[in-house]
């Protein structure tokens, strides 16, 4: 294992419970415990413009542990049992396109990659919900919610839902302690995240706790969470990621690079207690949402009302929450419970938790993950986009509803999770 920390050199574990962390904002994660792991290469690479791809030639880099305060907490130790990609058609994205980042072999071989594809690798088609929720961080999800300005990684996701069908506890005695851990490459961009207080009899979320922001590193407010900066003291403090993305419209077809960048990456730490969850209260996992999405304008529980003009280049944009939000599609993320997290009804009907001789049988290991299409429906028809963005043509329509009962795949044991600069 490694330990990664903000300064560059090797720290000792026994070291850690006695590092503080007073000087860190809220949330803010600078040190992370991490092993690799063998890839599995791509059977049959595949070519564009001249160039061969190969995925899975090297090493990918598994989370295993934040150190919070002092102590460290294990980083998806209970998985969720489904992970849901809500998307909303827009003028320029229908179906499921998928952008990642991905570390590369290195200057020189920017076209192989350390990780294994993250998807099909006879079609090229991502699974983005095994991608966002992975433990594998040397790959993730790239301007996750942008629909305008970066053409080349524009997309239709609105909303993306980590579910725990049976229900999560927030302990008393660990309010402080759970949570999930938000990874961003270079930690330099915002995201919201919410609780899911309710599930509907289908099991979509119907209800949520507060809106929560995650703010950038450099954010100055230390009392808000933001992203630490965690740096590799075994060996690089960066990592050489190129930016990779597929078409917007089906067939999507396999993942084309459009830049390569070296950079940092990010760790927050949002506890149950940030999320405004109560003692001994059950939740049903959380939302992630751009920053862009305010709930006094928005139903959180309909992304058709979300902003379908999210950008990744724009100003700081006002919100009638009083906030601000700045470049909100540009999140490049990574999600995952942390602590030992207390599942609310086991499979038997008894209480359960997720480590030691209480581990319930339903602890979620082979993950759902689903993808979700919508449609933004107008007096004049359906339209692409809740600005006016112009109506659909009778052979996109008929796609789009084709694929509106969504797309489910089963997230198996070896598929690993994948994830630009912004």
């Amino acid at each position: 294992m490694t330990l990664l920390k903000r300064n560059a050199g090797l720290v000792l574990l026994p070291l850690i419970a006695s590092l503080s962390s007073a000087a860190l904002a809220k949330g803010e994660v600078t040190e992370i415990v991490t092993e690799l792991r063998a890839a599995t290469p791509m059977t049959t690479p595949y070519a564009f413009d001249g160039k061969n791809y190969q995925w899975g030639v090297g090493q990918e880099v598994i989370l295993k542990s934040i150190n919070v305060g002092g102590e460290l907490l294990p980083y998806d130790k209970v998985k969720p049992d489904a992970v849901v990609i809500r998307r909303v058609a827009n003028s320029v994205a229908t179906g499921k396109p998928c952008a990642v980042f991905a570390e590369t072999m290195g200057e020189g071989d920017d076209f192989s990659f350390q990780a294994s594809y993250p998807g099909n690798e006879t079609t090229g088609d991502c699974d983005y919900g095994a991608v966002i929720s992975s433990d594998v961080i040397n790959i993730g999800s790239l301007d996750l919610f942008a629909n305008a300005e970066r053409q080349s990684s524009i997309k239709n996701i609105e909303r993306v839902d980590l579910v725990f069908n049976n229900g999560l506890i927030a302990k008393a005695d660990a309010m402080n302690k759970t949570g999930f851990a938000v990874v961003e490459k270079h930690g330099n961009n915002h995201v919201k995240i919410a609780a899911i207080t309710e599930l509907d009899k289908d099991g979509n979320p119907k209800a949520y706790g507060p809106l929560v922001m995650v703010q950038p590193s450099e954010y100055a407010d230390s009392s808000a969470i933001r992203y630490g900066l965690v740096t590799d003291g075994r060996y690089i403090s960066t990592k050489r990621y190129a930016f990779l993305s597929n078409k917007n419209a089906a067939p999507h077809g396999y993942l084309i690079e459009r830049k390569v960048d070296v950079e940092p990456m990010g760790v927050a730490f949002v506890s149950v207690a940030d999320l405004g969850l109560t003692a001994e209260q059950t939740y049903y996992g959380i939302s992630l949402f751009g920053a862009d999405v305010d709930p006094k304008v928005s139903n959180l529980v309909d992304p058709k009302t979300f902003p379908l003009d999210t950008g990744v280049e724009n100003p700081d944009v006002a919100l009638a929450s009083g906030e601000f939000a700045k470049n909100a599609g540009d999140a490049d993320l990574i999600v995952g419970s942390v602590g030992d997290i207390v599942i609310a009804k086991a499979a038997d009907g008894g209480d359960g938790t997720a480590s030691g001789s209480g581990t319930p049988s339903n602890v979620a290991q082979d993950t759902e993950t689903k993808e979700v299409l919508d449609v933004v429906e107008t007096d004049s028809g359906v339209s692409a986009s809740s600005s006016g963005g112009g109506s659909m043509g009778l052979p996109a329509l008929f796609a789009i509803l084709l694929a509106a009962g969504g797309f489910v795949s089963r997230r198996l044991p070896h598929v690993v999770t994948g994830q630009q600069r912004g």
